[in-house]
């Protein structure tokens, strides 16, 4: 018996060496920017240098999932509370604080579950400033932005950045929170797989890499980490139902302690808020939360397992043509290597390919 005991000591000693413990990296900043409907196949498809950038040297996935139903409230409530509905009581668009069926499973002074903003303040003190600027008006109704140093609405997406980088640099604040409408807007407009909505994309990719590069050139990466999220996708101009389209979204994680190259193998809302908690190294409600830290982007050890790909962009939405159509296929990453076939299979190293992240040879049926 005692054998068996020292064997099974030895074993279990060798799996706890194993698992070495990645470290917080307990940063000065946080900046959330929320992009509201940009989906991992959006972001995918258009232009976005900036954020391959970021995706190249931090980390990232294109295939984590928003909780259903992919409406916009009860997922930025997920995202920055680390729970789901069934614990923080947002289960829709109609949900209001003095209108609601779902009593949260723990409440701040407010009557709300605590979030992000809350574990900031809470961990931090009162001397933390913790800022909310946002396109939507509503998105605040969610949790106690009453205590927040700043909630302001913004005209428009543009306008948000141009304050964020204005207060951030002058006030050097311990989370910034920026939530743009505008990218929902086109898509619910235009549809999610136009020209409109890539431009969308693009136009704040721009802003992002502008943001970016000017917290570089201050020197302040090292202690500043960066979340550009998403609280889901879309097709068709909407994002009702369960369409992988809807429910697929992108995260990267930039700067402060993130490694490079990072490809994260499972990725879920609600695991947004409990890693800013920790990378920032305050507590939050584990015992509740459902949410876990994205530890794996902060770990040497991960980093080359997996590989980002971007998705070919059609220059033609699927349709039916009554006349021939020429078609082009385009990928905006400098090694992309786009290949097709004509005849419904599936294309290989022998097959036709193009080369090239503008790939424009003709394809003509």
């Amino acid at each position: 018996m005692k054998k068996l005991v020292c064997i099974l000591s030895a074993a279990l000693l060798l799996v706890s060496c194993g698992e070495r413990e990645v470290v917080s990296p307990k940063v000065d900043h946080v900046i959330i920017i929320g992009l509201d409907a940009m989906s991992a196949h959006g972001m995918q498809r258009a232009t976005t240098p900036n954020f391959n950038r970021m995706i190249e040297e931090g980390a990232s996935s294109v295939n984590g999932r928003c909780i259903l139903t992919p409406a916009s409230t009860q997922n930025w409530t997920t995202m920055l509370t680390g729970a789901v509905p069934v614990q923080h009581g947002v289960t829709g668009n109609p949900w209001q604080r003095d209108n609601h069926r779902i009593e949260p499973y723990i409440a701040n002074e407010d009557g709300l579950f605590p979030s992000i903003f809350d574990w900031v303040r809470e961990g931090r003190g009162e001397d933390a400033k913790v800022y909310m600027l946002h396109e939507w008006r509503n998105v605040k109704r969610m949790f106690s932005w009453e205590r927040l140093d700043i909630c302001e609405k913004t005209p428009t997406g543009e306008a948000t950045f141009e304050r964020a980088e204005e207060l951030f640099f002058a006030e050097r604040p311990d989370l910034l929170y920026m939530h743009i409408l505008d990218t929902d807007h086109v898509g619910h407009n235009d549809g999610h797989d136009t020209e409109a909505f890539y431009s969308c994309i693009e136009k704040y990719d721009a802003l992002v890499g502008h943001f970016v590069e000017r917290i570089e050139a201050e020197g302040l990466l090292d202690n500043t980490l960066i979340l550009v999220v998403a609280d889901h996708g879309g097709f068709l101009g909407t994002h009702s139902g369960e369409s992988a389209k809807a429910i697929e979204i992108p995260i990267i994680l930039y700067g402060a302690g993130v490694q490079k190259g990072v490809t994260l193998s499972k990725y879920f809302i609600f695991d947004v808020a409990p890693t800013v908690a920790w990378a920032m190294g305050v507590e939050w409600p584990e015992d509740v939360c459902v949410g876990k830290p994205l530890v794996e982007a902060f770990d040497k050890s991960k980093r080359g397992n997996l590989a980002y790909a971007p998705v070919a962009r059609p220059s033609h939405n699927g349709a039916l043509y009554h006349t021939p159509i020429e078609l082009s296929l385009t990928a905006d990453w400098p090694e992309a290597e786009v290949r097709y076939t004509t005849d419904g299979t599936a294309p290989t190293e022998s097959r036709l390919s193009m080369r090239g992240p503008s790939a424009s040879t003709p394809i003509v049926w």
